[in-house]
């Protein structure tokens, strides 16, 4: 197999979770706060070991070094084998500029993951535990092409056992159009649109509408997407993977998704990390 880096983006402010962080008294950053059995950073370390990643590269910014240690402590327990480097981010620049501070980890690999940390994986009670990110691995590699990870909202939209509206708990990002894949893959999608944040929870044009989550392999013409986004964007804008995505499709390049057997919890919000509490537990 081919060298398989990963980079987990962790530099952010985290401001929504602020408040849900000062109330537990031993996480400081939404990266550590437990949910089923350990601290979400824990779950995206091992997420990367699953799918056969031979090196980690986490992106913090000076202050969070709490989950540099949380790492360390437990690296042998959740990605044995795995090396596991830090790089720094002086300041919050969104997703995209936290991948490109891993050009040393990028040179010459013909994919990476990229794992957000406030995403957790659930595989579906069929028994289905194939890695997400290897089927994205293997779809990205096949193909030359980034895919990204969608999971539908079939079953979200109504409440759950708590009596929440669990598709509320999803941040309005991740819209995507997706057209039948010529490959004729189960699961597997083109992109032929992909749109920017907008406020509020997500909300389905359709029954079960998919949604893109923080779970996706790039390629090399991916990274050059951001490369060239990064130059255009006014300062104090973010780099997000939207603009990389929307960069590719303006060219003409193509660009994957799959439907995951599984449900992705958004945790990046108070309502998503109470809703996979309730789900899969502390």
């Amino acid at each position: 197999m081919n060298h398989f880096p990963c980079i987990i983006p962790a530099a952010g402010l985290g401001t929504r979770m602020a408040e849900i962080c000062a109330a537990t008294g031993g996480a400081p950053f939404k990266e550590l706060l437990p949910v089923a059995g350990m601290p979400a950073i824990l779950h995206a370390v091992a997420l990367a070991a699953a799918a056969g990643a031979d090196t980690v590269a986490v992106v913090l910014r000076p202050g969070k070094e709490a989950i540099r240690d949380c790492i360390d402590q437990h690296r042998q327990d959740v990605a044995p084998g795995c090396e596991i480097v830090y790089r720094w981010q002086a300041e919050p620049g969104g997703e995209g500029r936290a991948i490109l501070q891993c050009r040393d980890v990028l040179e010459g690999v013909p994919a990476v993951g990229v794992i957000y940390p406030d995403n957790l994986y659930q595989p579906p009670a069929d028994g289905d535990s194939r890695s997400p990110l290897a089927i994205l691995r293997e779809a990205a590699e096949g193909a030359g092409q980034a895919a990204a990870a969608v999971t539908d909202t079939i079953g979200l939209h109504r409440p759950d056992a708590a009596g929440q509206d669990a598709l509320a708990a999803y941040a309005n990002a991740g819209r995507l159009d997706l057209a039948p894949h010529p490959a004729c893959i189960p699961g597997l999608r083109l992109v032929t649109r992909c749109y920017a944040k907008g406020p509020g929870p997500f909300m389905p044009r359709r029954p079960g509408e998919a949604r893109a989550c923080g779970l996706y392999v790039a390629t090399p013409r991916y990274v050059e997407a951001l490369d060239a986004q990064d130059k255009m964007l006014p300062q104090g804008e973010e780099l997000t993977d939207g603009h990389a995505r929307r960069h590719l499709l303006a060219e003409g390049r193509p660009l994957q998704a799959f439907l995951l057997p599984g449900l992705v919890f958004d945790m990046g919000t108070p309502a998503g990390h109470a809703l996979a509490r309730r789900h899969l537990g502390a």
